[in-house]
């Protein structure tokens, strides 16, 4: 299955990752292994690298992910 590049340093998938139940465990399921490529953390982790993206950002949060961005223009 092909899988996000940025999931080795995820905080997100690394916290997540403990349990598969829940909100959290979907999301990763849904974001981290299988629509990366819409995930609010990559976004940004593309355009502005890994040490901007906010631990607290979901990877459902695109708004926020846009804030993000909007901010360091």
């Amino acid at each position: 299955m092909d899988e996000c590049d940025m999931r080795s340093t995820c905080f997100f998938f690394n916290t997540a990752r403990q349990g598969t139940y829940g909100l959290a465990g979907q999301l990763r399921e849904t974001y981290c292994t299988g629509n990366y490529a819409a995930c609010a953390r990559l976004l940004v982790y593309r355009r502005r690298g890994r040490h901007k993206v906010p631990d607290y950002l979901s990877p459902d949060d695109i708004q926020e992910a846009c804030k993000i961005l909007d901010d360091m223009n």
